[in-house]
């Protein structure tokens, strides 16, 4: 789990018996979701990362996923780090998320049918790309 925060996401993976290992770059952040991990009576792998300049933790993975976090140049290697037939779960905000924020880094959203152009070379499983004006979110499942 990419950018995990928290680690919510990676928290309910693993309640759902997936083996996570959950990378972010606050040590704060992962601390937290350990206990939280902890409360809700299962184990996750934490790992402090600057998903900015560390390479990704060497796959391959049986499932990436990354929420509302969105570096371009991670796009290459977590298809890459995926295993034969492994899932990409990958969802941030798209451009129609600035016309609620306009302070919002423009940088940091995407483009309508910029998913489907970077993660074409997968398995395109669910999709919404921000075509839709009222959805802020673009979100891709995928696999491998």
């Amino acid at each position: 789990d990419l950018a995990a925060g928290r680690c919510h996401a990676s928290v309910y993976l693993a309640t759902e018996g997936l083996s996570v290992t959950a990378v972010d770059c606050s040590a704060v952040g992962l601390d937290l979701g350990q206990a939280l991990a902890t409360q809700e009576g299962v184990q996750i792998k934490t790992r402090v990362a600057d998903l900015e300049t560390d390479p990704l933790p060497v796959g391959p993975w049986s499932l990436i996923s990354c929420f509302r976090y969105l570096n371009r140049e991670l796009f290459e290697p977590m298809k890459a780090g995926l295993e034969p037939a492994g899932l990409l779960f990958f969802s941030t905000f798209n451009r129609h998320h600035l016309e609620n924020a306009p302070r919002f880094n423009p940088s940091y959203v995407l483009a309508p049918g910029e998913l489907e152009e970077t993660f074409g070379s997968l398995e395109i499983l669910e999709l919404s790309d921000g075509h839709d004006p009222s959805e802020h979110v673009s979100w891709v499942v995928a696999r491998r």
